[in-house]
């Protein structure tokens, strides 16, 4: 009988080929979805209605309905996205310590030369500009800094954290990223004809989004950083995962004999 060690190891040695595995077609994956991409080429906006499935598109944001205020500077925008970190002191180190992250986003339009589409934004990775950062010194809060320093209005609350009002004993830095209308952005995602969207002229019965898409990325300006980006991270996890599995492999060999 297979002693407790024996077994232990052969189900290490099974958790590993899944990990391997599965790190292998998700790798694979990406690269393909990266060649995809890349090999496309820029879909007009005009065409979209017709052309169903991963598209990529440039144009200019435009608000579609009703926009966002950032939660730090008070300025309207499309999307969002703000970091909360705390500064930690000690004998050996300075850093940054992550506090809290969020972030919101609505529906816009994308429009280039010939049309205007709406992309909902819904699951996608956002990709923005360096924003504003702001520092919060040791006793004032942030929802104190952010009505006084920055004039915010003081009914719209920018933090649902409980420890917002709470003046801090350490120095806190906020940062916010935003997707303002009239930025030049770039979007890969899944298009779909939706009869029910255009509502003026100009625009097309068309939606872009992440449903069904292996990719869905919303850039502000060039996509050709986030593509390379992909790419690499998918042939990093192929190699990763091809040299787990032919190590495994290796191992099961030698106690094979």
């Amino acid at each position: 009988m297979a002693s407790f060690s024996s077994v232990v190891g052969w189900l290490v040695l099974l958790a590993g080929v899944g990990l391997g595995l599965a790190g292998l077609r998700d790798g694979t994956s990406r690269l393909r979805v990266a060649m995809a991409v890349a090999r496309s080429r820029r879909s007009e906006v005009r065409w979209l209605a017709d052309e169903e499935g991963l598209v990529q598109i440039r144009g200019v944001a435009r608000r579609h309905e009703d926009g966002l205020t950032g939660p730090v500077t008070g300025k309207p925008c499309l999307a969002y996205r703000y970091t909360v970190a705390e500064r930690r002191r000690d004998s050996d180190t300075d850093d940054w310590t992550l506090l809290e992250r969020g972030g919101e986003h609505v529906p816009f339009h994308v429009e280039d030369e010939s049309a205007r589409v709406l992309v909902d934004p819904n699951g996608a990775a956002l990709r923005l500009p360096v924003g504003d950062a702001v520092r919060v010194e040791p006793g004032q809060s942030i929802e104190s800094v952010r009505r006084d320093v920055l004039g915010g209005d003081p009914a719209a609350r920018g933090f649902d954290s409980e420890w917002a009002d709470v003046p801090a004993d350490r120095e806190r830095r906020l940062t916010e990223t935003r997707l303002v209308d009239g930025a030049t952005v770039s979007v890969v995602g899944a298009s779909r004809y939706d009869p029910s969207v255009a509502e003026a002229a100009g625009e097309v019965n068309a939606v872009v989004s992440g449903a069904d898409a292996p990719i869905f990325v919303v850039s502000v300006g060039k996509q050709s950083t986030v593509l390379r980006n992909y790419a690499v991270r998918g042939l990093l996890t192929t190699l990763v995962s091809a040299g787990m599995l032919g190590y495994l492999g290796w191992i099961v060999a030698t106690v094979a004999l």
